[in-house]
């Protein structure tokens, strides 16, 4: 049974990785060192902008209270795009909030994925259904419902829309790891969301949101719709001497084609002098980008993952599998585990990436085959200095909590059950 279930696993991989973007991370033209970091970022075509230096929120309780903020003061419109999006108890004044703005007369669109139903975390006994928001004005979208009469397209169910993103009134925009639901606002989940005030980054935003909705939806949303729009009261900020002017790129994935996520990653990596640090969400990786990371070791970049610690079991054998792939490739892997007491630590969610302690990766995207294959991703890379040494001492505490794992306690991972849950995280995960 073993074998038949390996070799129909085996196969259906490679049959999905047979035409992986992931090649991408092998051409010369994004990993070749006569250019630097923006030089091929422009060849890319990845819009850029100028941005305030972000604000962080470290966790949901604090993100959650700073949405409530940020939805009652807008003023037009409010646009939103998630993974997982579930009313509980512990988040229904999140949703009254945008039915209570909708009533006002603010548009308000969310598109949420159509796995947010199905979600594994801790509050899916207690999610309700989110129609109710219709009546009052709420523009809803599922993206690919998980269905009985979409299974015979199971293939096309594979893609998910893995975006978080939060846009108000053409100024505001926050993206990072954390969905709408309870598992991200209510839990001690360690996670990240990071809000920029930059009408040049919105603006960008507010047009890759609109023509997603509208290759999906009816309820199209006219070319121009944004524009123009300045909340009363609001006073541009002065850039320069009084306030900390930062270079944004806008990296959005929408499964249209063009391979943004592995090509910024290529990018990234091969554009590395001294240190790579990654907070990668299951670090499933293929033979492509093994050798992103194997090249980077192999100029005298230190590469640094932390994975989290994921109480759940096949989760966690997914990613205790993928560390001696990561080992070989001579990155140095670190994991946050149970403490004296035996307690889980809060799993680390971040998706943080961190270049020479100058370029900051930002975002729903995690270094792994799914998001660079099969999920719409949307990420802000940052270039400063001091927020990029900020950064480099955040992940630096992340480490200190954490221990660095051998190659041979990987290799005690290596068991036949931590293989198939790892081969099936390769589209799963």
């Amino acid at each position: 049974m073993k074998t038949r279930l390996s070799v129909f696993l085996i196969l259906f991989l490679l049959g999905v990785t047979g035409c992986s973007t992931t090649r991408m991370m092998t051409d010369p033209v994004l990993t070749g060192q006569g250019a630097g970091i923006e030089e091929k970022l422009e060849g890319l075509r990845l819009p850029s902008a100028h941005s305030m230096r972000p604000v962080i929120y470290t966790s949901g309780p604090q993100w959650f209270e700073r949405q409530l903020e940020l939805i009652e003061a807008s003023q037009e419109h409010i646009v939103m795009t998630t993974f997982l999006a579930s009313q509980t108890d512990s988040n229904e004044a999140l949703y009254e909030a945008l039915a209570r703005k909708a009533d006002e007369g603010v548009d308000v669109w969310l598109l949420y994925d159509g796995s947010s139903y199905m979600e594994n975390t801790a509050g899916r006994s207690f999610i309700r259904s989110l129609r109710w928001l219709e009546e009052h004005g709420v523009k809803l979208f599922e993206f690919n419902p998980l269905t009985v009469s979409r299974l015979p397209s199971t293939l096309r169910l594979i893609i998910r829309d893995h975006r978080k993103l939060f846009i108000s009134d053409g100024l505001t925009v926050v993206v990072g790891g954390m969905n709408m639901n309870h598992m991200s606002l209510a839990s001690d989940q360690h996670d990240l969301m990071f809000e920029f005030t930059s009408s040049g980054l919105a603006s960008l935003a507010l047009e890759v949101f609109r023509k997603d909705w509208n290759a999906l939806s009816w309820d199209t949303i006219p070319e121009g719709r944004f524009a123009g729009f300045q909340p009363s009261g609001f006073q541009t900020p002065i850039m320069g001497h009084d306030a900390h002017e930062m270079t944004v790129w806008l990296a959005n994935q929408s499964l249209d084609g063009n391979p943004v996520m592995a090509s910024v990653f290529a990018v990234l990596f091969s554009g590395a002098k001294e240190s790579i640090l990654l907070t990668p969400l299951f670090p499933i990786l293929d033979g492509n980008m093994r050798r992103l990371v194997a090249d980077a070791v192999n100029r005298g970049v230190r590469v640094v993952i932390v994975p989290p610690y994921d109480g759940v079991d096949i989760n966690r054998n997914a990613t205790e599998y993928a560390v001696a792939d990561l080992i070989a490739a001579g990155a140095e892997v670190y994991m946050q585990t149970e403490d004296a007491e035996g307690r889980f630590p809060a799993m680390l969610h971040d998706k943080l990436m961190i270049i020479d302690g100058r370029y900051v990766l930002v975002g729903s995207t995690n270094f792994n085959f799914r998001s660079m294959n099969f999920s719409k991703e949307i990420s802000i890379l940052i270039k400063d200095d001091v927020f990029g040494q900020e950064m480099s001492d955040y992940f630096q505490n992340i480490i200190a909590r954490s221990r660095r794992i051998t190659a041979d306690e990987a290799g005690e991972w290596r068991t036949f059950k931590n293989w198939l849950m790892h081969l099936v995280s390769y589209i799963t995960a």
